[in-house]
C-alpha cells in the first residue's frame, strides 16, 4: 500500500493511530501527532519507537511485548499498558498490532474497565473501518497458501480482487496466483517472491501485468505480505488497477524523445500539481537536477513576487478553463530570475479529474531587453520630435508676423504676390510639422474613450472653412439617425480633418463639393461606425489605392505629399479600425473618390 493510502487509512481512526517497521513509527495520525507534541515535545513520531510514548517500567514492557508478538508470526496482537503513562495520564492503555508485512498497523486507546466481549468489538470496529476503506480505495485482497514449489494457492478473494480481475470469487478460489500474473511477466514475479520469502529485498510495491477473465492486459500495484490463515502460514497480495496511470507513463515514455530536442522549458505534472518531468532544455535553463523537482510542487520554478498574479488564482483559472496562458518571472536555482511566457494545459480522467498538467515556457529576456531598448529610443524620438514642433513652429509664427506686417505697407503688385506665396508656404510648413507631430502621436497608443462622430465632423468643417476662404466649398451630408459613437481619443479630428481637407485639395471646381455619409455597420459580431467622404476630384487609379495611403506618395498628379492619408491610416489603426479608398462611381476612377473608415462602435 503507497504511503499516501496508508495515511489516509491511519486518518479513519479516532484514537491513536500508527504505520510502523520494526516498531519505528513511519506515519501517524492527527490524533498521535498531537499528543506527541504535547507530551514528548517531537514535531512529528516519525522515526521514533512507538514504545517510547512511555516511560521507565512501561517502556520496557510495552517493547518486550512487541518482540514477542513479532517472533510469534501471528496477524493480530495486543498489548496492555498498566498504570498512568506520559502518554495517557489518567490511566492504562490497550495497543492492537496488525500485521501488514513489511509495515504493522498499530491501534492504541483507553480501556474504561471494558469486559472481554466489549474489546473485541472495539478491535471488529477498527476492522470494518479497514475493510471499509478498502473497498472504498477499490483495494483487491488475494489470501494465498503456498502448497508446492511455483504454486500458491488462492484460499480467499475479496469483492474488489473478483471487480478488477473480472472472474468470479469461486472462479479464483483454487487458483495458483500465478496463473493471474501475463506470461511475460512470471519468471520475474517469482524471482521476487523468492527474495521476499527470504528477506532479501525490502520494496514495498510492484507493478505487475495481469491478465483479466476477459483477456485483456492490465496493470496492477501489488503489496505483499504474510499472515497466518486458518492457523496455518500464508500470505496475502493487496493490490490496486492502475493502467490508466502506466498508459499516461508509457505515453509521456513516447514523447520523451519529442521534448528532448524543445528548447524551451517543458514541465508535466500530475493532477495534483506536482512535477513528473522537466526536459534536459528546462532543467539546464532552472540549475536543476531532476531528482531535485521531482514530486515537487511546480510552483518551484516559479518567482513569487508579489506585483504577479497569485499562483493559487491561476490554478483556479485553469481548473475551470483547462487552459491559461501569461508573462511571468520564472526563478532558477541560484535565485536569479527572468521572463517567461507560459503556456499551460489541464488534461482530465474520464471522470473530469484533473489527471495531467502540461506546462510550456519560453524565456524571453532577449524580447524584453529589445522593448525596452525600443521604448527607450522611442522616448528619445518623441522628446525631439515634440522639441523640433515646438521650436520651428515658434520660429514660422514669428516669420509670418513679419511677413503679415509687409502686406500693410506700401508693396507694388509684384512685391505683393511675393509675400502672400512666403506666407502660404510657411503656412503650409507649419501644418507639415502638425502632421508629422500628430503621426508620431498616433504610433504609441494610449487609452480610448466613447467620442461623438458626428461633432468632431462638425467642427473640423468650421476649421476647414477658415482655412480655405478663398475656395469655398459646398457639403452634402447623410447621416444615420442615432448618435455615432466610436472608441478614439482627442486625435480623431487630425483623423477627420485630413480626409476632408484631402476631399477638398484636390478638387478641381472653384466651389469643391463635398459628400459626407455616416452611419452604423456590423461585421460578424462586431458594431462598427463608417464614415464616407466623396470628393469629384480626378480619383485615385487602381494601381494606387494601396499606396496612397503610404507616406510621401502623391495623389495622382495633384499637389501634397501624401503625409495626411498617412496620418489618417496611421489613426485608424491606432483605433482598431481600417480605411480604404474606392471609386466614388464603381468602374470610373475619372469621377472622383471615396475614402472610408470603419471604426468600432463605443
Amino acid at each position: 500500500m503507497r504511503p499516501e493510502s496508508q495515511q489516509q487509512l491511519l486518518e479513519l481512526f479516532g484514537s491513536d493511530a500508527w504505520v510502523s517497521e520494526g516498531g519505528q513509527i513511519l506515519l501517524s495520525n492527527g490524533s498521535l501527532k498531537d499528543r506527541a507534541r504535547d507530551t514528548r515535545g517531537w514535531a512529528d513520531p516519525m522515526g521514533h519507537p512507538f514504545w517510547d510514548l512511555f516511560d521507565g517500567q512501561e517502556a520496557l514492557d510495552s517493547r518486550m511485548a512487541y518482540e514477542a508478538w513479532k517472533a510469534s508470526g501471528t496477524g493480530t496482537g495486543r498489548i496492555l499498558v498498566s498504570g498512568p503513562t506520559v502518554a495517557r495520564p489518567m490511566g492504562g492503555v490497550e495497543i492492537h498490532l496488525i500485521d501488514m508485512s513489511p509495515y504493522e498497523l498499530g491501534v492504541m486507546f483507553v480501556p474504561r474497565a471494558q469486559s472481554g466481549a466489549e474489546r473485541l468489538r472495539k478491535l471488529d470496529t477498527h476492522l470494518r473501518i479497514f475493510q471499509s476503506y478498502i473497498a472504498q480505495a477499490k483495494i483487491g485482497l488475494l489470501i494465498f497458501e503456498e502448497v508446492a514449489p511455483r504454486t500458491a494457492t488462492i484460499r480467499h478473494v475479496n469483492d474488489e480482487a473478483a471487480e478488477i480481475l473480472e472472474l468470479a470469487p469461486a472462479d479464483l478460489i483454487g487458483r495458483n496466483v500465478l496463473e493471474l500474473v501475463h506470461p511475460d511477466e512470471q519468471e520475474r514475479n517469482v524471482e521476487f517472491y523468492l527474495q521476499w520469502q527470504k528477506g532479501e529485498t525490502d520494496l514495498p510495491f510492484l507493478e505487475v501485468k495481469a491478465t483479466t477473465g476477459s483477456g485483456e492486459i492490465i496493470s496492477v500495484e501489488a503489496v505483499l505480505g504474510g499472515i497466518t490463515w486458518q492457523g496455518r502460514p500464508a500470505g496475502y497480495v493487496m493490490f490496486r488497477d492502475v493502467t490508466e496511470r502506466a498508459l499516461m507513463f508509457a505515453e509521456l515514455r513516447r514523447y520523451a524523445q519529442a521534448f528532448e530536442l524543445i528548447n524551451d522549458t517543458v514541465v508535466l505534472a500530475d493532477g495534483s500539481f506536482n512535477v513528473i518531468y522537466v526536459n534536459p532544455a528546462g532543467l539546464e535553463r532552472s540549475g536543476y537536477a531532476l531528482d531535485n523537482v521531482v514530486g515537487k510542487f511546480v510552483g518551484i520554478f516559479g518567482s513569487m513576487r508579489p506585483t504577479e498574479q497569485d499562483i493559487r488564482e491561476i490554478i483556479k483559472e485553469l481548473t475551470r478553463d483547462g487552459f491559461w496562458r501569461g508573462e511571468r518571472w520564472a526563478q532558477r536555482i541560484d535565485g536569479t530570475e527572468y521572463p517567461v511566457d507560459i503556456v499551460v494545459s489541464l488534461q482530465r480522467d474520464p471522470e473530469g479529474r484533473p489527471q495531467m498538467v502540461t506546462l510550456v515556457s519560453r524565456d524571453i529576456s532577449v524580447q524584453k531587453a529589445n522593448e525596452r531598448s525600443l521604448r527607450r529610443a522611442r522616448e528619445r524620438a518623441e522628446f525631439f520630435t515634440d522639441l523640433m514642433s515646438h521650436d520651428i513652429n515658434n520660429y514660422i509664427q514669428g516669420v509670418l508676423g513679419r511677413l503679415e506686417l509687409l502686406t500693410a505697407s506700401d508693396l507694388d503688385e509684384h512685391q505683393r504676390v511675393h509675400v502672400q506665396q512666403a506666407m502660404d508656404q510657411a503656412t503650409r510648413t507649419s501644418e507639415l510639422v502638425a502632421r508629422v507631430r500628430a503621426v508620431s502621436q498616433a504610433q504609441h497608443a494610449k487609452a480610448l474613450k466613447p467620442v461623438d462622430l458626428r461633432a468632431t465632423i462638425a467642427e473640423s468643417l468650421e476649421d476647414l472653412r477658415l482655412k480655405w476662404r478663398s475656395k469655398p466649398f459646398e457639403v452634402r451630408s447623410a447621416h444615420a439617425p442615432e448618435q455615432a459613437l466610436v472608441m478614439a481619443d482627442d486625435l480623431l479630428k487630425d483623423l477627420v480633418i485630413n480626409l476632408l481637407d484631402n476631399a477638398i485639395k484636390h478638387s478641381p471646381q472653384r466651389e469643391p463639393l463635398i459628400e459626407i455619409t455616416t452611419r452604423p455597420h456590423r461585421e460578424d459580431r462586431s458594431r462598427l461606425w463608417r464614415l464616407e467622404v466623396a470628393d469629384h476630384g480626378p480619383g485615385v487609379p487602381e494601381s494606387q489605392k494601396q499606396e496612397v495611403f503610404y507616406r510621401f506618395v502623391r495623389r495622382g498628379s495633384g499637389e501634397g505629399m501624401g503625409l495626411g492619408l498617412s496620418l489618417v491610416m496611421a489613426l485608424a489603426e491606432r483605433y482598431n479600425g481600417r480605411v480604404w479608398v474606392e471609386d466614388r462611381v464603381p468602374g470610373d476612377p475619372a469621377q472622383g473618390a471615396r475614402f472610408v473608415v470603419e471604426l468600432p462602435a463605443a
